[in-house]
């Protein structure tokens, strides 16, 4: 018994890791050479997949988003002597890639363009937030390295602190916390008349990861409106179905609107959240029971929303999303294996609490204020918990591949779940 709850420990940690090392607070309102492939051009030529197409989605996991998590930040700052510094050409291109996947993936144009200018003020926040170790839409002048043009940046982005660069992409995406029920930074990268954006990414060299994505008024509009889901419908990576559901439309009244979900066919027990306009495109976010879906056969959720009205008509919305395994579809590098993808970068240990406050608001500048709190712990590279001991296998020299594999460290996680309930 003492053997099995010494294999569990470290996936316990995993697990207790995940959730409390990445902060975020709330969404604001309103050489080539090094670089991988499939990471080319990421940000100018655009990125789509027809996601009816399993073999497509499984080609676009491996190929595009795996490839992103290899690349090094390179970041040539430093808190101590307040210098926003750089990363790396390969760095800012796997973030944009990142943040093309995701949009590419919700039936959106790919084509999200990091500006300078915007990435050099996104640096000076993300800066701020590193060197103060807390997260602000509105940082006062007292904080550690403070510069105008990284407050200025800090209202018009998405914070986050704990990773950085594609890491942080994720982190929006999933949108964890009590301050964020709304979804409002997923809400931005899925906003579908952005073309421009920022980034700035601290990681490494001593400090606490964090970044800074400028969302926010980047003087782009594409004139692109269209609905979009996440998950979203039609063929999904199972590594990455989420707890926090949402549907958008740019013209829906969801104020009436109610959602039902099945998985398999079983309706499951659901959260609506209240409805908050002004991120984006109005949404309705929900938080099912379900858990990750474990290795093997495909796991279809149904998606049946009623009562939504767009100009004033009740217009209903049914969409299936189909969670299959990843392996054995890539053709480039970076072939997936397992369950894990990163949630942060950087150096060291430690550990530490933050507040913050976040901009609330409509039209791109909103003032309404929102507060979340969140804990952090350390800089080291976090991963879903089956990704987190597929990690600390192989660097003890073991590697499990394949189907078996993926099964093997599923159980072991649900093992370890009912070991340690207060990780649930």
């Amino acid at each position: 018994m003492t053997a099995l709850l010494k294999l569990l420990l470290p996936i316990a940690l995993c697990i207790g890791a995940q959730s409390a090392r990445c902060e975020l607070i709330e969404a604001p309102s309103p050489s080539p050479s090094e670089i991988p492939t499939a990471l080319k051009g990421a940000g100018g030529v655009g990125l789509s997949v027809d996601t009816l197409d399993r073999n497509a989605v499984r080609a676009f996991y491996n190929d595009v988003y795996l490839p992103g998590e290899g690349v090094g930040a390179d970041w040539s700052g430093s808190t101590g002597s307040c210098t926003p510094g750089t990363t790396s050409a390969a760095y800012l291109t796997a973030t944009a890639t990142r943040i093309n996947f995701y949009r590419a993936m919700a039936g959106l144009p790919g084509n999200i363009q990091l500006d300078p200018t915007l990435n050099a003020r996104c640096q000076e926040a993300a800066l701020m937030m590193s060197a103060e170790n807390r997260l602000s839409h509105s940082p006062p002048a007292t904080w550690a390295c403070f510069s105008a043009d990284g407050a200025l940046a800090a209202a018009r982005s998405n914070l986050s602190l704990g990773n950085a660069g594609p890491q942080s992409i994720d982190a929006y995406m999933e949108d964890r916390g009590a301050g964020n029920r709304a979804a409002g930074h997923r809400r931005w990268i899925l906003d579908p008349g952005q073309t421009i954006m920022g980034s700035g990414s601290v990681s490494g060299n001593g400090a606490r990861a964090a970044n800074a994505l400028w969302v926010i008024n980047g003087g782009s509009d594409s004139g692109v409106s269209q609905p979009a889901s996440w998950p979203s419908m039609g063929f999904f990576p199972k590594p990455l179905i989420i707890a926090r559901w949402s549907y958008s439309h740019p013209q829906a009244d969801f104020s009436g609107a109610t959602v039902r979900m099945f998985e398999d066919g079983e309706e499951k027990t659901l959260v609506q959240n209240p409805i908050s306009n002004g991120f984006g495109d109005n949404t309705l976010v929900w938080e099912p029971q379900i858990g990750l879906p474990p290795p093997g056969a495909d796991v279809t959720y149904r998606i049946e929303i009623s009562g939504m009205r767009i100009s004033g008509v009740v217009q209903p919305v049914a969409y299936d999303v189909i969670a299959i395994d990843i392996t054995g579809g890539g053709s480039g590098e970076g072939e997936g294996e397992g369950e894990g993808e990163g949630e942060g970068e950087g150096e060291g240990e430690g550990e530490g609490e933050g507040e913050g406050e976040g901009e609330g608001g409509g039209g791109g500048e909103g003032e309404g204020e929102g507060e979340g709190e969140g804990e952090g712990e350390g800089e080291g590279e976090v991963t879903t918990p089956v990704g987190c001991l597929q990690s600390k296998l192989a660097d003890a020299g073991i590697h499990l591949n394949g189907l078996f594999g993926d099964l093997f460290l599923w159980l072991l996680t649900m093992l370890t779940l009912y070991t340690y309930p207060a990780l649930r």
